[in-house]
Parts: C-alpha cells; structure tokens; sequence
C-alpha cells in the first residue's frame, strides 16, 4: 500500500495533532492539520484545491501545508460538529472527499478536554481503522463523499 495523504482537523493543541498524525504513519500521512474549526474550513478546502493555506509557514510539522491536493481523506477530531461538516460539504461544492468523524459517544475524554497522548493514538487507531477498511474498499479514490465514525 502507498502512503495516504490525509487532512487532519486536529485539536487546539498542536502536541495533540502531532501524536495523531505520528500515530497514523507509515500507512497515511498528515499533508495538513488545521488546530480550530474556525481556521479549518477555508484551509480545507484551499488546501483540496490546491491552494496554500493563509498563516505563518512555521507551524510545525502537521501545522502547514505538505503536499497541495493531493490529500484523499479529511479526519475530523473532536470539536468539529455535525454543522462544521456540512458547512465543509456546501464549500467543497460537490467535490467527493470522504469525511472521517470522531464518535463521540465512544470518546474519552470528552469534547472539550485535553486527551493524553495515549487516549490520542487510541482515537488515531480507531481512525486507522476505519482508513483502511475504506482503502480496501476503493473508497479513498476520490469518487466517494462519505461521512464515516470512528
């Protein structure tokens, strides 16, 4: 399997996001995070267009543009909502990006508080399965628009 480039709507904590996208590697790799919803939906979509993202370059590893749409996936963490995913769906215009979405009812610790590295790589292992079903699937093509819980 090749690797994957993702877009990962991370937390507001960039250590966070960090232990995520590590935690994804070698299969999938993070071409960009956003650390707030409200920064993310133009990012997102600029970054699926092949557009630079507006900020400063030196956000770090996960926090800046790697490889300009090339990204087959976004995965969404905790603190983007279902409103945040239609917003993103009306801006992408139709275009066929599969959406990966933390199920917050099987989360710890809850949407407003700070995971641990462990409770980190545990939601990233979750997503990872979830990325390699749809691989498997031939969903991460870009001819699906799914929403999928993780």
């Amino acid at each position: 399997m090749s690797i994957i480039p993702l877009i990962v709507g991370g937390h507001e904590l960039e250590e966070v996001s960090s232990v995520f996208a590590s935690a994804v590697e070698p299969d999938f790799e993070v071409v960009y995070s956003s650390t707030s919803p409200e920064a993310a939906l133009p990012c997102m979509v600029g970054v699926l267009n092949g557009e630079t993202p507006p900020g400063p370059p030196g956000l770090g590893r996960h926090g800046k543009l790697r490889s300009a749409g090339a990204a087959r996936a976004i995965v969404l963490t905790a603190g983007y909502d279902d409103a945040f995913v239609a917003a993103l769906r009306k801006q992408l215009g139709g275009k066929p990006v599969p959406i990966l979405k933390i199920d917050a009812a099987a989360s710890a610790p809850g949407p407003d508080a700070t995971p641990t590295p462990e409770e980190t790589r545990a939601l990233a292992d979750r997503a990872l399965k979830v990325l390699k079903k749809l691989e498997a699937e031939g969903k991460l093509d870009g001819a699906d628009d799914g929403l999928y819980a993780y």
